[in-house]
């Protein structure tokens, strides 16, 4: 589980967008709110937690996502460039090796492939 959730169905007294989230102890995911007008005229603060089983529930039934941290959601493109060469070249050595395709096949999915290699060398390029 991640540390935090977020509401995607409204739910009891949580609206769309809301974050909960985990625990020090880790045994709950906590929704903390508070709005101060005037502290000597007006002060509102509202709590809300769940156990880690029922916000698993939660995550089931649609009412809660897991929130991806920081640095789980980067993603270098450039790296991610690299990696689809890598794995468009591997296809095309298996294309060429392969005697049992037909060759109108042979030609399709290597010319597929070739330009495939070709767009992802130029974005590569780019990169400064």
């Amino acid at each position: 589980m991640t540390k935090s959730l977020k509401v995607i169905k409204p739910l009891l007294s949580l609206s769309i967008g809301d974050t909960l989230e985990l625990s020090k102890d880790g045994k709950f995911y906590v929704f903390e709110y508070k709005d101060h007008y005037d502290e000597s005229n007006y002060m509102f603060s509202t709590t809300c937690s769940f156990s880690i089983e029922y916000a698993n529930e939660l995550i089931k039934e649609g009412f809660l996502s897991e929130q991806l941290m920081d640095d789980e959601s980067f993603v270098n493109v450039f790296d991610e460039i690299n990696n689809l060469i890598t794995i468009y070249r591997n296809q095309l050595d298996e294309v060429l090796a392969n005697t049992n395709l037909p060759m109108c096949l042979k030609v399709e999915k290597q010319t597929v492939l070739s330009n495939m290699i070709k767009l992802l060398m130029h974005l590569n390029s780019l990169k400064k």
